[in-house]
C-alpha cells in the first residue's frame, strides 16, 4: 500500500487520523477481532455518532453535576445483521468529596 501511495503521490493524513480497531488479549498481544466484535464496534461507533448528532450541547453534559444519566437509544444498521438496538447512557460526574467507590 505504501508504494501505490508514493507512486500516485496520494496525500496521506497522519496516523492517528484513522480509527483502527484493536483487540488486546490479556498477554497484551494484538489478536484478530471477531466478526461479532466489529459488529458491536460498528453499533458503538454509529450509535455515538447518532448521539453527538442529535444531542445539542452534549459537551455542557460533563458540567450536569448530580443529574441524571443521559440515556438514548437507537436502531442502527450493522454489518450483514440488519438494524439493531443500542442503548447509549451518560452517567454525569459525581461532585467533589462524594464517595467514587
Amino acid at each position: 500500500l505504501a508504494a501505490e501511495i508514493e507512486e500516485h503521490r496520494w496525500p496521506v493524513a497522519c496516523g492517528d487520523a484513522y480509527p483502527l480497531p484493536l483487540h488486546i488479549d490479556p498477554d497484551f498481544l494484538a489478536v484478530p477481532s471477531s466478526r461479532l466484535e466489529l459488529a458491536r464496534l460498528e453499533a458503538m461507533a454509529r450509535g455515538l455518532t447518532l448521539l453527538i448528532e442529535t444531542t445539542p450541547h452534549l459537551e455542557d453534559y460533563w458540567n450536569w453535576i448530580g443529574q441524571a444519566p443521559l440515556r438514548r437509544q437507537y436502531r442502527v444498521p450493522v454489518q450483514d445483521r440488519g438494524r439493531i438496538a443500542l442503548t447509549i447512557t451518560l452517567i454525569p460526574p459525581e461532585e467533589d468529596g462524594q464517595d467514587q467507590g
